[in-house]
């Protein structure tokens, strides 16, 4: 519901902010001398259900993008899309079932 969602997505500080998130990870699997590797689960730029016009329409690349760029810096392996259909974050219409913009990108 946030309405300066548009603009957070375009904004690279606020794009960064996540960075934290993903170091400390990349140091916790480090210095545990595990043999895990780091992946990313279900994602989304919006909250429930992503928000309409913005998590399936063509901005939201720049947030996808932004993620698969910033998760493969800190040495994640693997990034699980959240979901072929449903909500506003899907890979496909809910309704016409036609690919929204970020099923190019996957």
């Amino acid at each position: 519901v946030d309405d300066h969602l548009v603009e957070k997505i375009l904004n690279p500080t606020y794009l960064d902010g996540v960075a934290g998130t993903f170091s400390n990870l990349k140091n916790v699997l480090q210095s545990s001398g595990t043999t895990a590797k780091a992946w990313v689960g279900e994602v989304g730029g919006a909250h429930n259900s992503g928000h309409h016009l913005v998590s399936d329409a063509f901005v939201n690349s720049f947030w996808y993008l932004d993620q698969l760029g910033m998760s493969a810096t800190y040495g994640t392996k693997t990034y699980c899309r959240h979901t072929l259909i449903g909500g506003d974050y899907g890979l496909l219409n809910t309704t016409t079932f036609m690919p929204n913009p970020d099923y190019y990108r996957c």
